[in-house]
C-alpha cells in the first residue's frame, strides 16, 4: 500500500514518541517499583520487628507448650509426608483435634497478639480492646496477614514449617458471594508448609537467627504477597517461633498498578501530541514535495514547458532549481531530436563502410596467412624422415608420433642413416609454439642434414656450429626463441653416443630395470649465446637385444586434464615398461592412447613429440 510523506512522517514521530516514551516510563516504572518494594519490606520489617516485642515470657513459653502439644497430637510425619512441593500444604493435624486446639486459651492468646501486630500496622490508633478477624474496615492495615511458624523436627535443614498460630485462622467470605475460595480458606493449627521457590527464606531465621524478607513479589495459595520473616528467641537466644507478615498485593497501599496507569496514559498523550506536530510539520513540508510531483507528471506527458515554483532556501529548493534546469535540458534535445538522428545515422553508415572494407582486409589477410601457414606446415611434413628411412636399420626398431599444438609446430626429430652405418637420430623443442617457432625448426633440421652430408662427425662441434647459425639467423629474426637439442649417434652393435641437452631420456632394459638418464650436463639450449663448445659434452648407451629407449618432448609430460594435473613422466615411464615387450609402433600407441585418456576433453597447449627405439 503507498503512503503518503505527511502520513509516514506522522507514523514515524509517533512510533519514536512511543518507544521514547516507553523505555522512559519502564526505566521510571522500575526504579519506582524497586524503591516502592524497598520501603514496603523497610516497613514490614518495622512493624514486625516491634511486634515481637509484645510476646512476653509468659506468651513464649505458650509457644513452647504449645508446639509440643500440637506436635504430639498430629498425624505421623514421614519423610514422604514432609517431601511437599514449593508452596504446597499439607494438614498435621485431623479436624477434630484442630478444633480443640484453636478453642486452647494459649492459642486464642497468640491469635490476639497477632491481630494487634496487624492492627498497629494503620495510620491510626485504638483503644485496647478484643480484636475480631474482620474483612476491610475504613482503613486497611499495611499488613495483610501475621503469623506465627514452628520448625517441624523431622524436616531436616527446615524444608518445611508449621503454622502455630494465624491472626486469620478462619474461613471468611471476605467478597459476600457465599462461597470461601481457596483464598478465603482460614490458616488452622498444624498446618504444614513448603516455603515458596521465589521466597526460601522464610524458614531462614531458624538457621540463622537474623530478619529476611522477599526480595520480589511472590504468589501462593492464599494471594501475591511480599513478606518479612522474625525470630522470636526465648531468653537464652534460641528461636523457638518465627513471626511472618505479608502485604498483599491487592492492598490499597500498593500504587504500582497506579503508575501503570499513569505511564499509558502518558504514552498515550506522548503519541497523540507527536502525531499532531507531524501533521503540523508535514504541510509545509510536503507542499514542495507535492509541487515537484505534479511537475514530473507532465513532463512524463511530454509538457516540456513546466517549470516548478518553490522559494524555500534550502534543499527542497536546489531540487527545484535541479529539476527545472533539466526539463530545459529535455527540452532542448527533445527539439534537436530528429537533427541529431539524422547525424547518428550519416555516422553510423560511415562507420559500418569503414568495419566493411576492414572486414574484407581482415578475410584477406586471414586467408594469405593461412596459405603462408599451409606452406610452411608443408614444408615441416616433407622433410621429416620417411617410414623407409626409419625402418633402414636393421638392428633397430623405430617408430615417432608427432602432434603440433597450431598448424605448424616447434618440435623437431630426424633419422639420417649413412653408407657408413653410422645413424644421426635428433630430437629438440623450440621455445613457445606457431610460425615463428616452426622456422626455427626447419633451419635446424636443414643445418644438422647439411653438416651430416658434408662429412662433419665431430659431434661437440656439429652441435656448436648449429648453435652459431641458428644464433646468427635469430638475431635476424628479431625474436626470442631458443632450442633444446640431443643428438644420438648410433655406431652400430647398440652403441649409442648422446651430445647436447634436451628431455630425460627412458631406457627400458629387457631384464626389468628402468633407467632415467639426464642430459642437463651434456650441453645448454641453442641460440642463447654465439659460442657453446665449453658447454657440450657426450655420453656413452649399450643397447642390448630388447631394450627400448623412449625420447620425448615436454608436451607429453606437461599435458593437462581438466584438474590441472600433468600428465608427467613417471606416468610416461609407468605406460611404456607396461608395454616395452611390444614393438616400437605398439608402445608409441600405448603411450598416446593413455595420455589422452588422462587428458579427456581437456585442450592441449603444446607440441608432442615421440620418439621410440627399440634393439632388435
Amino acid at each position: 500500500m503507498r503512503l503518503r510523506f505527511s502520513t509516514k512522517l506522522v507514523l514515524a514521530m509517533a512510533a519514536l514518541a512511543a518507544m521514547i516514551s516507553l523505555t522512559a516510563l519502564m526505566v521510571f516504572y522500575q526504579f519506582s517499583e524497586s524503591m516502592l518494594l524497598r520501603a514496603m519490606n523497610g516497613r514490614l520489617v518495622d512493624v514486625s520487628h516491634a511486634g515481637t516485642f509484645l510476646f512476653e515470657h509468659s506468651d513464649r513459653e505458650a509457644i513452647k507448650s504449645l508446639t509440643a502439644d500440637v506436635l504430639a497430637d498430629g498425624k505421623p510425619r514421614s519423610d514422604d509426608e514432609l517431601r511437599l512441593e514449593p508452596g504446597e500444604i499439607w494438614q498435621a493435624l485431623p479436624e477434630q483435634r484442630a478444633q480443640q486446639r484453636q478453642s486452647d486459651p494459649r492459642f486464642l492468646r497468640l491469635v490476639q497478639l497477632l491481630r494487634r501486630i496487624k492492627a498497629s500496622s494503620t495510620r491510626n490508633t485504638s483503644e485496647l480492646r478484643e480484636l475480631a478477624q474482620t474483612g476491610a474496615g475504613d482503613e486497611e492495615p499495611l499488613i495483610s496477614f501475621a503469623y506465627l511458624m514452628v520448625p517441624v523436627p523431622e524436616a531436616p535443614q527446615h524444608r518445611v514449617v508449621m503454622f502455630l498460630a494465624d491472626s486469620d485462622y478462619q474461613d471468611f467470605d471476605a467478597d459476600g458471594d457465599g462461597v470461601i475460595s481457596a483464598d478465603e480458606e482460614g490458616n488452622r493449627i498444624g498446618t504444614i508448609y513448603s516455603p515458596p521457590a521465589a521466597f526460601p527464606a522464610m524458614a531462614q531465621p531458624f538457621k540463622d537467627g537474623q530478619i529476611h524478607t522477599s526480595d520480589n513479589w511472590y504468589k501462593d495459595r492464599w494471594g501475591t504477597f511480599i513478606s518479612a520473616s522474625v525470630p522470636i528467641k526465648d531468653r537464652d537466644g534460641s528461636v523457638i517461633a518465627a513471626l511472618g507478615v505479608d502485604y498483599l498485593e491487592t492492598g490499597d497501599a500498593n500504587k504500582l498498578r497506579q503508575l501503570r496507569y499513569v505511564a499509558a496514559a502518558l504514552t498515550a498523550g506522548a503519541v497523540l501530541v507527536s502525531a499532531l506536530l507531524a501533521l503540523l510539520l508535514a504541510a509545509p513540508l510536503n507542499r514542495p514535495i507535492r509541487a515537484l510531483t505534479l511537475g514530473a507528471d507532465r513532463v512524463s506527458t511530454g509538457d516540456f514547458d513546466v517549470h516548478v515554483e518553490v522559494t524555500s532556501n534550502d534543499e527542497f529548493g536546489d531540487l527545484a532549481k535541479t529539476f527545472n534546469a533539466m526539463v530545459d535540458r529535455i527540452a532542448d534535445y527533445a527539439n534537436n531530436l530528429e537533427a541529431l538522428v539524422a547525424e547518428r545515422t550519416a555516422q553510423l553508415e560511415s562507420a559500418n563502410a569503414e568495419i566493411t572494407g576492414l572486414n574484407r582486409r581482415l578475410r584477406n589477410e586471414n586467408t594469405r596467412m593461412r596459405a603462408e601457414l599451409d606452406v610452411a606446415k608443408e614444408l615441416q611434413a616433407m622433410v621429416l624422415p620417411r617410414a623407409s628411412e626409419l625402418s633402414s636399420v636393421a638392428e633397430l626398431d623405430v617408430a615417432v608420433y608427432m602432434s603440433p599444438a597450431d598448424e605448424v609446430g616447434g618440435d623437431y626429430y630426424d633419422f639420417l642413416p649413412s653408407d657408413s652405418g653410422l645413424v644421426k637420430i635428433g630430437i629438440g623443442d623450440v621455445s613457445g609454439h606457431g610460425l615463428q617457432s616452426g622456422v626455427v625448426m626447419l633451419m635446424v633440421q636443414t643445418a644438422v642434414r647439411t653438416l651430416w652430408l658434408s662429412g662433419e662427425r665431430d659431434r661437440q662441434a656439429f652441435l656448436a656450429l648449429i648453435n652459431r647459425l641458428l644464433f646468427e639467423n635469430v638475431q635476424r629474426l628479431e625474436t626470442h626463441r631458443s632450442m633444446s637439442l640431443s643428438l644420438l649417434d648410433y655406431q652400430g652393435a647398440g652403441q649409442l653416443i648422446v651430445t647436447g641437452q634436451h628431455e630425460d631420456m627412458l631406457l627400458f632394459r629387457v631384464n626389468g630395470e628402468v633407467e632415467q638418464i639426464d642430459t642437463m650436463p651434456l650441453g645448454m639450449p641453442l641460440a642463447l649465446d654465439s659460442d657453446i663448445a665449453d658447454f657440450l659434452d657426450s655420453a656413452e648407451l649399450q643397447l642390448q637385444v630388447g631394450d627400448v629407449l623412449l625420447l620425448h618432448t615436454d608436451g607429453i609430460t606437461e599435458a593437462e586434464n581438466q584438474q590441472k594435473q600433468f600428465y608427467g613422466i613417471e606416468r610416461l615411464s609407468e605406460t611404456a615398461q607396461a608395454h616395452r615387450g611390444q614393438s616400437a609402433q605398439q608402445i608409441v600407441d600405448a603411450v598416446i592412447a593413455d595420455m589422452r585418456r588422462f587428458i579427456g576433453e581437456q585442450e592441449v597447449f603444446d607440441d608432442i613429440t615421440l620418439l621410440v627405439i627399440k634393439r632388435q
